[in-house]
């Protein structure tokens, strides 16, 4: 059969892309998202669907402490494949972190197909420079904005550091000071050759645009990539093979396969400050 990326076939993408299918019961995790997810909204003050641009897909849900003055603001973005899920359904990833004193800030963007993937790109970096802006009327400091992201949206998280700020009006080059990307997808490219391209509809020029293993982030800070040792073997690939490439240019980054985790219940670990990968998130939000 024909290889049209690496070594693998198509029908061979197909099946390491399809992460829902190597996942024995998955839609019993779905439900437990919205679960929790309700159960945090009920429990943990919130300003919900709050704009931070003109269109109806760019909102995001703020997530308050009991008490706030100077509070340090994590982003979280979340998965689906840029083409599924919502922020509503992620609203319980806050829980801990607010529990513990942090603002958390959960955005929406627009979906493919409806829009391109370059346009998911750039309504992310809208919000970020949205949070900057406002992060003292909501009770946070902008001098302590931390991001994370799953699945797509750990891809969202390797292009947010790529960004020239300067492009946004008043928001510093170092306005992002730690991130942690968590079962990305940095190479587009197999993406777009199996069939999760049906959805995305990315042209080879806007899978290389969007290949991140051809940039570098603008600048230095801690910077975590995160992967279970349960998920495909392309997406355990990308995590060490992306780490791989950032540190051939000589960039630091630290890359972390989290044991008995899926692509569903690796979020439980960064969740938990008592987990490596949940450590790791709570010394880049709390840094000593």
């Amino acid at each position: 059969m024909t290889k049209v990326y690496k070594n693998f076939t198509r029908e061979e993408l197909n099946k390491e892309y399809d992460v829902a299918a190597s996942v024995e019961g998955v839609q019993s995790y779905f439900v437990q998202y919205l679960s929790r997810s309700k159960a945090t909204r009920e429990k943990v003050g919130a300003s919900f669907d709050v704009p931070y641009g003109t269109s109806s897909a760019e909102t995001l849900d703020i997530f308050f402490p009991n008490s706030r003055s100077n509070c340090p603001i994590h982003i979280f973005f979340h998965g689906g494949g840029y083409r599924s899920q919502d922020k509503w359904n992620f609203s319980y990833v806050a829980e801990p972190l607010v529990e513990a004193g942090a603002i958390v800030v959960i955005p929406n963007y627009g979906l493919c197909p409806s829009v391109r993937l370059d346009d998911i790109i750039q309504q992310t970096r809208s919000s970020i420079a949205w949070v900057y802006a406002n992060a003292r009327i909501m009770g946070g400091n902008p001098n302590a904005i931390t991001i994370s992201g799953h699945s797509s949206g750990a891809h969202t998280v390797a292009r947010m550091l790529e960004t020239d700020w300067s492009f946004f009006h008043r928001t510093p080059h170092d306005v992002i000071k730690a991130a942690i990307a968590i079962s990305g997808m940095y190479d587009q490219e197999p993406r777009r050759l199996s069939y999760v391209n049906e959805f995305i509809r990315l042209s080879e020029e806007e899978s290389l645009r969007n290949s991140c293993f051809y940039n570098t982030p603008s600048r230095r800070i801690p910077y975590l990539l995160a992967v279970g040792s349960q998920e495909t073997a392309e997406y355990v690939r990308q995590t060490v093979d992306f780490a791989a490439a950032l540190r051939s240019r000589s960039y630091d980054v630290e890359h972390m396969i989290v044991e008995d985790r899926n692509h569903y219940d690796i979020l439980d670990s960064l969740l938990d400050f008592e987990d490596p990968l949940g450590k790791k998130l709570h010394s880049f939000v709390w840094p000593k």
